[in-house]
């Protein structure tokens, strides 16, 4: 399996890992703690389980994977299987460039606005 330039990695508490690769292959790919693939959502576009440019990866203590949907400008939230349960694109969220999970539960987002200078 080839990468281009992966962006992000998230470890499981099982020892499994999720990798964002978005340049290139706009795809999430786990692993498992022995490195083997298990699965993978590689699909360009902004439908569900869709990405352009998944640049930040991180999950909750349920394994639920919050993705960081750069230039779709949203969070994607797919459960531990890479099955689509929700997407947050708000205007406030801007373009995400990590997402983390903290040990509280909360959701911490580093964006990216586009700003126009004279």
């Amino acid at each position: 399996m080839t990468f281009a330039r992966p962006t992000d990695v998230t470890v499981c508490n099982d020892g499994s890992f999720i990798v964002s690769d978005g340049y290139r292959n706009h795809r999430i790919v786990k692993f498992d703690k022995n490195g083997k693939f298990l699965w993978e959502r590689n699909s360009l576009g902004n439908g569900p389980e869709q990405f352009n440019l998944p640049h930040g990866i991180s999950q909750d203590k349920e394994g639920n994977i919050y993705v960081a949907d750069r230039n779709n400008a949203r969070l994607e939230v797919l459960d531990k299987n890479g099955n689509y349960l929700t997407s947050w694109n708000q205007p406030s969220l801007g373009r995400p460039f990590g997402v983390e999970v903290g040990e509280n539960g909360k959701i911490y987002v580093v964006e990216r606005w586009q700003l126009s200078l004279p």
